[in-house]
C-alpha cells in the first residue's frame, strides 16, 4: 500500500494529484467528482470542462496528472482534443481516459491511454485506473525516446561504416 501512495503522489511529492474531469453531462462528471473526493490519501483535486472551447486552456492552467474524459462528445472534436494533447511538449505526459458508455467500438485513435466502462467504475476502480494511466503514459514516452535514441544511434553507426568503407575503397 505505501508503494501505491508514493506511485500516486504528484510531481512535488505531496500526496495530492490533480485530476480534470471532461463531459457534457454534469451528473455523471459530478459522480466521478464525489468518488475522487471519498479519498484522503491521495487526495484528488479536480476540475471539470464541459465545453471544448476552453478545454485545452484548462488543461494548460490546471497541469493535471490526468485526464478523464466522457465519450459522448463530437468524435471528430475528441479526436482532435486528444491528439493536440499528445503533440504539445507541455501536455504531452498526461494520460488521457475514456469514460465509455458500452463496449462498441468508436473508432477513436489509438492516442487514448486507457478506455473504462461506466457501468464498472467503482472508487478503487478509478483510482487503479488513473494510476495505471500514468504509469502506461511513462512507459509510453520513455520507450519513444529510447526508440529515437537508438535510432539515430544506429543511423550514426551506418554513416560510420559508410565512411570506413569509402576509406577503403580510396586505398
Amino acid at each position: 500500500m505505501k508503494r501505491m501512495m508514493i506511485e500516486a503522489s504528484g510531481n512535488n511529492g505531496e500526496k495530492s494529484m490533480n485530476v480534470l474531469l471532461v463531459g457534457n453531462n454534469p451528473t455523471e462528471i459530478s459522480g466521478l467528482y464525489s468518488s475522487l473526493k471519498s479519498f484522503e490519501n491521495p487526495r484528488f483535486n479536480t476540475d471539470t470542462a464541459f465545453h471544448f472551447n476552453n478545454i485545452f486552456r484548462r488543461i494548460i492552467k490546471f497541469r493535471p496528472a490526468s485526464i478523464l474524459i466522457d465519450d459522448r462528445f463530437n468524435r471528430t472534436k475528441l479526436n482532435r482534443l486528444i491528439k493536440r494533447i499528445h503533440r504539445n511538449p507541455r501536455t504531452r505526459d498526461i494520460p488521457v481516459t475514456l469514460l465509455k458508455s458500452n463496449n462498441e467500438d468508436l473508432g477513436l485513435t489509438a492516442d487514448i491511454d486507457n478506455y473504462v466502462l461506466k457501468e464498472n467504475l467503482s472508487a478503487e476502480n478509478l483510482y487503479f485506473t488513473i494510476l495505471n494511466s500514468r504509469r502506461l503514459r511513462r512507459t509510453s514516452i520513455y520507450l519513444y525516446k529510447s526508440y529515437k535514441k537508438s535510432r539515430g544511434l544506429l543511423q550514426k553507426i551506418w554513416l560510420d561504416l559508410r565512411r570506413m568503407y569509402w576509406w577503403i575503397e580510396q586505398i
